[in-house]
């Protein structure tokens, strides 16, 4: 055995630690560590390779034009110690090629790894090629993570290939959860499988159905049968598609864009406060007060603030609607609420669209009865800084609170629950985006529909407790899976 230090330079004089060039060559039985760690060392010393050839083969500019490649359109710098950089630098030196000089010519050049499998293959130890020969081969592809284990791997799920592996990964196997998935590249090297490239963040179960959605048009450009699963061939042939999704979701996680905030018609949030000047508060009352159709006048009247002769100095009641578009288990909706005064009426509604009904039909009831002054909006924007300023000063705290023990009072809870358990069960025949425009219960029916609608449901589960009682939701969902044929063993 040769008596050269692992980490003194290497003696055949290319400038790379002994450990990560030629130890393995010279120790073909090494047995001193775990088979993956051997398989990660000739990964680190294929590496070092291949980035000696790549610096003969190109310049700076190639890999700038590389990494623009790999990133789809998405801009993002290239940064040398970054932790995608990892990812891409497989890529690069595996798959990618570059542009012919030759402008009549359009068929990229060789990638670096396969400069180095034909001219160095037979220097190689038998590791080092039988690892360069598989990722020469193998595709990227999305793994659901079914169990990680903690310091050891993970039992992986290949998303477009329907192939199950273990993966060795010591440190990437903590701080992920079951359902959230990877990009990546799978190396095999006699029993032992571990990933040869890897995304730097584990993409969450909710984007799950967007890599399903893939692997439907994937069937369709390699013209599969109906339930047929995409294979290596397919997914090689398909590279470009399948690293931009990735590169899209990705950019998703890392730079999530601000929801679009509605309320529950599906109307863009604005705050408007619309105010009226009025003469008579009690005429203005006698109007209005239908709007509150769950209260009776005489509740209402009770409520009133009113000076010795009777006439009204401050009301507060809601505006409400029967029923709601989107919840369909829902009596009614709160469309707005309204603020009467002796000499003022002011009413608060969230969108644009209740605003101008708001006034059409104050117009109606009350004719003459009230006059429009002004609406002031507030941009969500601001409403958001008003409520940081709230928690800057520990008035959220005190609302958070509030809010929870109203949750935690027996008829509230009793009502959310209702509301809960109602939505859930309109959810099953709802048409959802997700599913193609399907309802659940039609989505079930084939393989791929079941998968997707199971993936909805896993991530209702992940986030169970934020409506209602937790051990409730997840009640509520079994009982969703049961009617949908989908209980978990």
């Amino acid at each position: 055995m040769s008596q050269t230090s692992r980490n003194e330079s290497c003696p055949c004089g290319s400038g790379r630690k002994y450990k990560r060039c030629c130890l393995i060559k010279d120790n073909p039985t090494l047995d001193t560590s775990l088979p993956w760690k051997q398989i990660r060392a000739a990964r680190e010393s294929l590496n070092g390779q291949m980035l000696e050839y790549s610096i003969k083969l190109y310049d700076r500019d190639a890999l700038e034009e590389a990494w623009e490649e790999w990133c789809c359109g998405i801009e993002e710098p290239l940064e040398m110690h970054g932790a995608e950089f990892v990812a891409f630098m497989s890529w690069f030196l595996v798959d990618w090629g570059a542009s012919p000089n030759n402008d009549e010519e359009d068929i990229p050049l060789p990638s670096v790894a396969k400069y180095l499998w034909e001219e160095s293959r037979d220097k190689l130890s038998p590791i080092e090629r039988e690892y360069l020969d598989f990722i020469l081969n193998e595709a990227y592809s999305f793994y659901e993570i079914l169990e990680p284990k903690p310091g050891e791997g993970y039992h992986l799920r290949d998303l477009l290939r329907g192939v199950e592996h273990f993966v060795c990964e010591r440190s990437g196997s903590r701080g992920v959860q079951i359902g959230d998935f990877l990009f990546g590249r799978l190396v095999k090297v006699g029993e032992v499988t571990i990933f040869d490239a890897i995304s730097d963040i584990p993409l969450p179960l909710k984007w799950k159905n967007e890599v399903l959605e893939l692997r439907q048009n994937l069937r369709k450009m390699q013209k599969l049968k109906k339930d047929e699963m995409p294979d290596n061939d397919d997914l090689l042939m398909c590279e470009g598609f399948i690293r931009s999704l990735y590169r899209n979701l990705r950019d998703a996680a890392i730079n999530p864009q601000p929801p679009q905030m509605t309320n529950t018609d599906g109307d863009p949030l604005s705050f408007n406060k619309i105010i009226y000047d009025i003469d008579d508060a009690n005429l203005v009352f006698e109007a209005l007060h239908p709007l509150c159709f769950n209260t009776s006048r005489e509740e209402l009247w009770e409520d009133a603030d009113k000076d010795p002769s009777g006439k009204i100095t401050k009301l507060d009641f809601p505006w409400l609607k029967k029923g709601n578009k989107a919840n369909k288990s829902w009596d009614n909706t709160v469309w707005g609420h309204l603020t009467l005064e002796a000499h003022r009426l002011i009413v608060e509604v969230n969108s644009l669209k209740r605003a101008e009904v708001f006034k059409k039909l104050a117009a109606k009831l009350c004719g003459k009865l009230i006059r429009y002054k002004t609406t002031l909006i507030e941009p969500y924007e601001a409403k958001m800084k008003e409520l940081e300023k709230r928690q800057s000063l520990g008035q959220e705290d005190e609302d958070k609170a509030e809010q929870e023990d109203l949750k935690n009072h027996p008829e509230i809870r009793a009502q959310i629950q209702t509301m809960y358990q109602g939505h859930m069960e309109n959810w099953v025949h709802d048409k959802l985006p997700a599913l193609g425009g399907k309802t659940p219960t039609q989505a079930v029916k084939t393989p791929e529909g079941r998968e997707k609608v199971e993936n909805l449901l896993a991530d209702f589960e992940r986030s169970a407790g934020v409506m209602a009682d937790k051990d409730f939701e997840l009640s509520v969902l079994h009982k969703v899976r049961e009617r949908l044929g989908l209980t978990r063993k």
